[in-house]
């Protein structure tokens, strides 16, 4: 009876540390793709688009 008793309570402190275990992934794979998409908006501001002046030939930032 006592092994049964234990068994219960490291199935209960498994199941409980996993369900743990899967919150806190959740949480992190969350805050990753808001940085993520932090960092994608960040690089896509920095890098302006350049046009071609066809006067001069020579290419600038597109101030559009």
């Amino acid at each position: 009876m006592p092994q049964l008793i234990g068994m219960i309570v490291v199935g209960f402190a498994a199941w409980t540390g996993y369900r743990w275990l899967r919150k806190e992934w959740r949480r992190v794979q969350a805050d990753l793709s808001e940085a993520d998409e932090a960092l994608k908006q960040r690089r896509e501001k920095a890098m302006p688009t350049l046009q071609r002046d066809p006067e001069t030939g020579v290419y600038k930032p597109d101030n559009s």
